[in-house]
């Protein structure tokens, strides 16, 4: 089964009907998982959606993909994109949310759809699908869960208490953007993404929020994840700089039983608690 970079023993795909998929997609090509229960199975290489057949359209590989088109107890799609904002509660009904988003990022009402979400009782996120996409999932799923990439990781990291004398920092590096997340006790939260070219521009973008938000550099904590180990001075170059940062990596137990090296499926650290959320 080369279609995966982790595979657990138990896994079955006569038994896919009690097991749960959760698709990682964006318009660039997609990865899933497979899970029962807490239990993730199977989890899939990224497929990039080829510049030679976007004529035929990215619904081909969704079509063509046999275990994506077993039958599942539950579905998820989880959209990987940088477009996502955010909004207090209380001013959701007083703003046009087609505007709000537009001044922040690209939006298109005839190609594009926004969907809210609740990061918590005060904060709701807004983010952008293509339609095309949107309908797509609908029509050949029928009932599934779509939700934003980074929507499980801004809220684990904003309801997180601080320490007083020492701030965290949380960031989540996908391809060509990472999400910042600095939650505050006085819920005056930080929260931003950032796009990137090169492997300095993350390292610039995140000592610049130190510097800016005036955070000590020796007390404070950094924590990353998603594709870190893509950059192999990242780490080590920050270490030059904050005193404790700190690098999610995969679970031992999937490292264990990993078909190949753990460099992508560390990338995925996100899409896996992203499964267990519901």
């Amino acid at each position: 089964m080369n279609d995966f970079i982790y595979l657990d023993s138990n896994f079955d795909k006569n038994k896919s009907k009690q097991y749960k998929l959760s698709i990682r997609v964006s318009t660039d090509g997609y990865c899933f998982l497979i899970s029962h229960g807490l239990n993730c199975l199977a989890i899939s290489h990224f497929t990039k959606f080829e510049e030679a057949n976007k004529d035929k359209g990215f619904e081909q590989y969704f079509d063509s993909n046999q275990y994506i088109n077993l039958s599942f107890k539950k579905i998820n799609i989880f959209w990987q994109s940088n477009k996502i904002s955010f909004i207090p509660k209380v001013h959701v009904q007083q703003i046009k949310l087609e505007y709000l988003f537009s001044t922040c990022h690209q939006f298109s009402d005839e190609l594009d759809e926004l969907k809210l979400a609740e990061v918590n009782d005060e904060i709701l996120a807004v983010y952008s699908i293509p339609t095309k996409f949107k309908e797509f999932f609908e029509k050949k799923f029928g009932k599934i869960s779509i939700r934003h990439n980074a929507e499980e990781f801004y809220k684990y990291a904003i309801n997180t208490k601080q320490n007083p004398d020492s701030k965290t920092v949380f960031v989540l590096i996908q391809e060509s953007c990472f999400f910042v997340a600095i939650p505050n006790n006085e819920k005056k939260h930080y929260m931003n993404s950032y796009e990137f070219n090169f492997e300095n521009d993350i390292i610039y973008y995140i000592l610049n929020i130190y510097k800016s938000l005036n955070i000590d550099p020796k007390s404070s904590k950094l924590i990353i994840e998603g594709n870190v180990q893509t950059y192999s001075r990242l780490a080590s170059t920050l270490n030059q700089y904050l005193s404790n940062v700190e690098v999610v990596s995969i679970p031992k137990k999937y490292q264990a039983n990993a078909k190949e090296s753990n460099l992508e499926l560390n990338s995925l650290v996100n899409l896996i608690r992203n499964d267990k959320c519901e």
